[in-house]
């Protein structure tokens, strides 16, 4: 229990970190890609917790936006590193290169997305299922 206290209490202060580079003067595009990329590890955190209590079946779209955002975030993190070097960034058709994994893994998604529930659910149960971190309860 005192886990799953820990992992909310990081998922408040990341979310507070996040509204503060936000919020925060002055306003400019490495503070913004830095805000962005935070929340990957609150998405992480919670499908721990939905793994935990084996409740991946009842949100699955959860599991997959923490997954798709695993392949966003190394991208993001090149340009937050450019931006703190003070280089120039610029998003252009050349850059989209950075993102094919993230393209990749969101035309799988949208491929999984148009299959039926009872596949989804069956996927999602055998790939849980002998989880060792999940509890020994059935999953639903």
């Amino acid at each position: 229990m005192s886990l799953v206290i820990l992992n909310i209490v990081a998922i408040i202060c990341l979310l507070v970190l996040s509204v503060l580079l936000l919020i925060v003067n002055p306003h400019n595009n490495a503070k913004r890609l830095l805000a962005a990329i935070v929340p990957g590890p609150i998405f992480s955190i919670a499908v721990i917790l939905t793994i935990y209590y084996n409740e991946t079946t009842n949100y699955p779209m959860l599991f997959c936006i923490a997954y798709l955002y695993d392949f966003l975030w190394p991208p993001l993190f090149y340009f937050f590193c450019l931006s703190q070097l003070h280089q120039e960034v610029k998003f252009t058709v050349k850059s989209i290169r950075y993102f094919s994994f993230f393209i990749a893994a969101c035309t799988y998604f949208i491929w999984f997305a148009l299959q039926s529930k009872t596949y989804r659910v069956n996927l999602l149960e055998q790939t849980f299922s002998k989880n060792p971190h999940s509890k020994n309860v059935a999953l639903r």
